[in-house]
């Protein structure tokens, strides 16, 4: 062997070691906080302890994210992420979300999340509180301490509103009231110290089953699980072929009308604030590249509206407006979504978010009037319409409010999918 392959095997058998050291000691880092996620703050003051009983243990994939750039991205960039890891644990620390597979006493494993506010934010509230939570009267105190916080300053992010109440605690204790199953004191503790901590939960709560949100299995201790629901649209976005693609927007725009008119929860709409590529998780068929599912993976950031039960039929319709600041850049009033009817939010976030011309998710069809000898310049004017030609003052154009340009874009999309 000549010296510098000698060199050469030397670096890599000495890589290889301090991988394998590495790795075992970043796992027991992860086992270790979440362990500490669970036992942080004994209840109450906990999010529920519903779920302890039925799980047996949460195998942590802790090497996902690694995994996954050395399949797509090859062996030297793959060399130079495991090497960055080593340096991981000193520079950063996520401890709010663990991959991996949930096992329980059952003998069922499921894929899932263990989600958790974070050992500050935890920590932080317990200190807060933690004066109090001897007192006798504590928890009966909670509903008249509740009655004098505005809902925004409770869920940073969460905001629940009614049209005649508004942003005040009314509605928002009401919202509490019905992620309860069992009517006591101990589970609306529960509820008020999810809606500082995660009020994700919450709102996985109310949704459970619903198509486009995460199957939520159970809460223990400072930990909650959920579905694993694939990787992010993001991760996917230059990779999938244009029909997966319009199957993507199709769900989006049956989403964002599903969750405006009732169909989600009839009690409630949902308007969300963060709808970008990274807050959305896909499935696609392994041989085909079809789509599978697509959900919703953080419910933190949403406006949630009280519903009369008469959602869409009345004529206070809150209209989006379009301003140009860029992608990513999603303008909104809290105020004008609570006190309306209902609001065309949702479907401009998607319009805006996923087929603006900047980075369009259909570029081919968005930004080219033909493609492969068919002309698309139709599908591009009903785009248009639902991002910045919409006109407030005048939606009997023929196209309507932005729900109804939803519905007539999702009726072009099945056309384009029957033809390709």
């Amino acid at each position: 062997m000549t010296p510098t392959t000698l060199l050469f095997v030397a670096i890599v058998a000495l890589v290889a070691v301090i991988l394998a050291y590495q790795n075992s000691h970043h796992e027991l880092q992860l086992v270790k906080l979440l362990v500490r996620q669970l036992n942080l703050t004994p209840c109450p003051l906990c999010l529920g302890k519903d779920f302890c009983d039925d799980t047996q243990f949460f195998e942590i994939d802790y090497q996902r994210h690694a995994s996954n750039i050395r399949r797509e991205d090859g062996y030297l960039l793959s060399l130079f992420t495991s090497l960055a890891q080593c340096f991981e644990p000193w520079f950063s620390r996520n401890d709010k979300i663990f991959f991996g597979n949930l096992k329980l006493q059952n003998g069922t494993v499921l894929s899932a999340v263990a989600k958790s506010a974070g050992y500050e934010h935890t920590e932080q509230f317990r200190r807060s509180v933690v004066d109090h939570i001897n007192e006798s009267s504590f928890i009966d105190q909670l509903h008249l301490e509740l009655k004098a916080e505005l809902s925004s300053s409770i869920s940073h992010g969460l905001i629940v509103c009614s049209k005649t109440d508004g942003k005040s605690a009314v509605p928002f204790i009401d919202f509490l009231n019905s992620t309860i199953k069992k009517t006591n004191t101990m589970s609306w503790l529960e509820s008020w110290t999810a809606a500082h901590l995660s009020p994700d939960l919450l709102v996985l709560k109310i949704l459970n089953g619903y198509l486009y949100a995460p199957i939520f299995y159970g809460v223990c201790g400072q930990i909650y699980f959920v579905e694993n629901c694939g990787l992010t649209l993001q991760y996917f976005y230059d990779k999938m072929k244009l029909y997966t693609r319009l199957q993507v927007v199709r769900e989006l725009l049956r989403l964002a009308v599903e969750l405006t008119d009732g169909t989600a929860h009839s009690n409630y709409s949902f308007y969300l604030t963060d709808l970008t590529a990274d807050n959305i998780a896909i499935r696609l068929d392994d041989k085909s590249g079809l789509l599978l599912s697509l959900k919703i993976i953080d419910w933190s950031d949403v406006v949630v509206v009280m519903n009369a039960g008469d959602t869409i039929t009345k004529k206070n319709i809150h209209v989006s407006e379009h301003i140009e600041c860029g992608p990513g850049c999603l303008t909104y009033s809290e105020d004008d979504i609570c006190s309306a009817s209902y609001s065309d939010h949702n479907v401009y976030a998607v319009c805006k978010e996923f087929l603006s011309p900047e980075k369009s998710i259909l570029h081919e069809i968005t930004n080219e009037n033909q493609l492969n000898g068919k002309d698309y310049s139709q599908f591009r004017t009903i785009v248009n319409h639902c991002i910045s030609n919409f006109n407030p003052n005048n939606i009997n154009s023929g196209l309507g409010s932005r729900l109804n340009t939803a519905n007539i874009l999702m009726s072009k999309i099945d056309q384009l999918l029957s033809l390709a």
